[in-house]
């Protein structure tokens, strides 16, 4: 894919640098990225490897490169050209460690990321703060879709840890749709809103973030159908590699343990890893005391929370799109 010359343009326009420049950057970015506390030793072997991360880059058409770089909501802004790579390398590097640095699986599974998220309609969710005003049929489909299904305020984003990880809140049971592709749009939607926040509050040095299920009042009429659980899950696994860091699954019930019980075989073993289970009032605040600010908690996860204005989904979708709800 390399050519001999400084840059090669596509027929887009865009840049692509020459295979010795990139193959330092791999090397540079994964090595700024470990600075990371979020980061494991998965991260420092990858590390190790950055002609295999080029090999996956140079499997890349410069369109791809855009699309690659496109995961940044930053690089999305402000399309700096030249930080268009190390964006995209980035995402490369989380695709290899997910794949167990199996160089032919990374690929595949990062080109079907890159079509997957052009199907499902990323630019159009991240278009539709003050979408009202908007002329654009797809960004207000778009739009009305979230507004319905999020309305409750069973996934949403707001607060962040001691560092810089934004919260993914989901609240079971205020389920009010079983409409599997408006539920699944809903949480890519949340999920792409905390990984954009996180990177800017830690300006781009953090890429993980925290999710918290909080089962209080769950019962079986909350339960999705499994169809819908395991699409949720597998959507993480293939489309959203190394970005979760934590699992909180607070005060389970005999139902929702016995829905987990269920789910839990169709979970890949790495995100199982990452689940912990916080029951009543006196662990969540020993657990969540230490890794997050009062003012920057709700009172589901610290009794001394701060962030208590309830949710409107109105507001939420006209907050931008790389903050917070109640954002301080």
């Amino acid at each position: 894919m390399m050519m001999d010359h400084e840059f090669e343009n596509n027929a887009h326009g865009f840049p692509h640098s020459p295979h010795k420049s990139a193959l330092s950057l791999a090397a540079t970015e994964t090595s700024s990225l470990s600075d990371s506390s979020s980061l494991g030793c998965a991260d420092t072997v990858a590390e190790k490897q950055p002609g295999d991360i080029m090999k996956i880059y140079d499997s890349l058409s410069s369109e791809e490169v855009e699309q690659a770089a496109l995961h940044s909501f930053r690089y999305y802004e402000t399309r700096d050209e030249t930080k268009r790579d190390a964006y995209a390398i980035a995402q490369v590097r989380r695709h290899y460690i997910a794949e167990k640095f199996d160089v032919h699986s990374a690929i595949r599974k990062m080109k079907a990321t890159l079509k997957w998220r052009e199907k499902i309609g990323i630019d159009a969710m991240r278009k539709t703060a003050n979408a009202h005003s908007t002329d654009c049929e797809s960004v207000n489909h778009m739009r009305n879709i979230l507004e319905k299904d999020m309305e409750t305020g069973k996934v949403y984003v707001m607060g962040y840890d001691r560092d810089g990880r934004a919260l993914y809140i989901v609240t079971p049971a205020k389920k009010n749709s079983e409409n599997e592709e408006d539920v699944i749009r809903s949480h890519i939607y949340t999920l792409e809103r905390c990984i954009a926040c996180t990177e800017r509050k830690t300006n781009g040095e953090q890429e993980r973030i925290i999710c918290v299920f909080d089962f209080n009042n769950f019962s079986r009429k909350h339960s999705y159908p499994l169809k819908i659980i395991g699409k949720v899950f597998s959507v993480l696994k293939a489309h959203y590699p190394e970005r979760i860091a934590n699992m909180y699954f607070l005060d389970t019930s005999i139902v929702s343990r016995s829905v987990w019980a269920i789910v839990k075989p169709f979970v890949d073993p790495v995100t199982k890893k990452k689940i912990c289970f916080v029951q009543g009032k006196k662990l969540k605040d020993k657990v969540f005391e230490s890794l997050i600010d009062a003012e920057q908690a709700s009172p589901i996860l610290r009794s001394d929370g701060k962030m208590s204005t309830p949710f409107n989904a109105d507001v939420f979708l006209n907050v931008p799109f790389d903050q917070s709800y109640c954002h301080l």
